[in-house]
């Protein structure tokens, strides 16, 4: 464990030897054994879509031990910033109206959307 600028990280090496620096973020936050969370991991622009994969399935991984559900995600480009190295993982808990809200269509130039 390392802090750096008053936020502890720690360093996670996958099955795939990919290394990630990541923020430990869950006992700072509301979460809970059977919560539902929507899970945002957004590549800044230089970062393989594959490696946000892998680092997604890690945060997957830490969150099932947990109990804390799933119940949407994304990956990908979603916040960008000149071609800049790293992830932002985005952790939102959801109750049943903020899942309907989360599950609508959407259509537009930064996310489209269908029902499952």
């Amino acid at each position: 464990m390392e802090n750096i600028f008053g936020i502890n990280s720690c360093i996670i090496q996958g099955k795939s030897n990919h290394t990630f620096r990541v923020t430990t973020f869950l006992p700072d936050l509301p979460f809970e054994k059977g919560d539902d969370t929507v899970v945002l991991v957004s590549g800044l622009g230089a970062t393989p879509v594959m490696e946000q994969y892998i680092f997604f399935n890690k945060v997957a991984d830490i969150l099932s031990e947990k109990g804390i559900n799933i119940h949407r995600s994304y990956v990908g480009n979603y916040f960008t910033s000149l071609e800049m190295m790293g992830i932002t993982l985005t952790l939102m808990k959801v109750d049943d109206e903020l899942k309907e809200l989360v599950d609508m269509d959407a259509s537009s130039m930064g996310l489209t959307q269908f029902k499952y």
